[in-house]
């Protein structure tokens, strides 16, 4: 039932047909939804029922900027990791948010042979690029995957198309399959990490137990989270608890806000609607990242009639 509520609103905040719920409707449903959970506090409450309202914010990657820029603005010069770099799109953003022209260099993580030389082409004299598959294993033969499909801006990949965004490490021997070599972030990585993108198409939870000695000097990480579209048990909560449990906050990254995770912050709502996103965990030693990514955790007042369905005693 819970899920099913959660399908409809999803649905009526999508639809542009006259059957659309009216808002201080949907605002209502959602806060229904929230507390046939069980109860929280205030703030999870609100964070959650935005969450089933404006599921549209947390999905995909094409929003990140925002945090990315806060990361610049308050990271301490260090080692940049860009671990699934594909075709080195993404080195800027980790340059620059691991000190910018200050950056003590960065690592780059790709296996895919086709994507190479391109990698290649766009990396700086800084970069230092590993040729095979980050995992929680080393020296490993695994099969990698290259998949067809089409991006979020409308571009088609055939298998063999360099820059191609889905390939990742097979769960089997797929048509489009070969053979590459694994490593860990922990045998290539030495020295203080200011930033780290993870971007490995369902094998984040692998790349995340093998730099676990990494992590121990690592102060931000943005994983895009594929695998929590999957059918495992609470993924959300287990990689909450991950970080939690190594000193780092975990938020959801949304187009206006952050959703904390941790703790107290979890709600069960979070991991009932799955689809690709990411989270973005920051050491709480960290103290001034830690306090500006704090700064964007906060919904209150992004939504009217939520805001006008709690002042009038939510879902009774």
């Amino acid at each position: 039932m819970q899920i099913r509520t959660l399908i409809t609103l999803h649905a009526a905040a999508a639809t542009k047909t006259p059957e659309r719920l009216p808002p201080d409707v949907r605002a209502r449903e959602a806060l229904k939804l929230v507390d046939s959970f069980g109860e929280c506090d205030e703030k999870t409450r609100r964070q959650a029922a935005y969450y089933a309202l404006h599921p549209e914010q947390f999905w995909g990657d094409a929003h990140c900027e925002q945090v990315l820029d806060v990361v610049a603005q308050h990271c301490v010069n260090g080692l940049g990791l860009d671990i699934g770099a594909n075709v080195g799109a993404t080195l800027d953003a980790v340059r620059r948010c691991a000190g910018g022209a200050n950056c003590a260099g960065i690592i780059a993580f790709e296996p895919n042979p086709a994507n190479l030389p391109l990698l290649r082409d766009a990396a700086e004299d800084d970069v230092i690029i590993v040729e095979r598959a980050a995992s929680d294993v080393a020296d490993v033969t695994v099969a990698f995957n290259l998949p067809t499909g089409t991006d979020q801006a409308g571009q088609f990949f055939a298998a063999e198309t360099p820059g191609n965004p889905f390939g990742g490490i097979a769960s089997s021997d797929d048509e489009n399959t070969f053979d590459v070599l694994t490593t860990t972030v922990d045998h290539e990585v030495k020295g203080r990490v200011a930033f780290a993108k993870i971007d490995v198409e369902g094998h984040e939870s692998s790349v995340l137990r093998g730099m676990d000695a990494t992590l121990r000097q690592t102060d931000c990480l943005l994983v895009e989270c594929s695998d929590l579209a999957t059918d495992s048990k609470e993924p959300v909560l287990k990689l909450a608890a991950f970080f939690d449990e190594r000193g780092f906050d975990a938020y959801r990254v949304g187009a206006e806000c952050l959703l904390p995770l941790w703790g107290r912050h979890y709600h069960p709502l979070y991991d009932e609607w799955r689809y690709w996103s990411n989270v973005i965990a920051v050491r709480r030693d960290c103290a001034g990242l830690a306090e500006a990514l704090a700064g964007l955790a906060d919904v209150v007042g992004r939504d009217a009639a939520l805001e006008e369905a709690l002042a009038g005693g939510g879902g009774g």
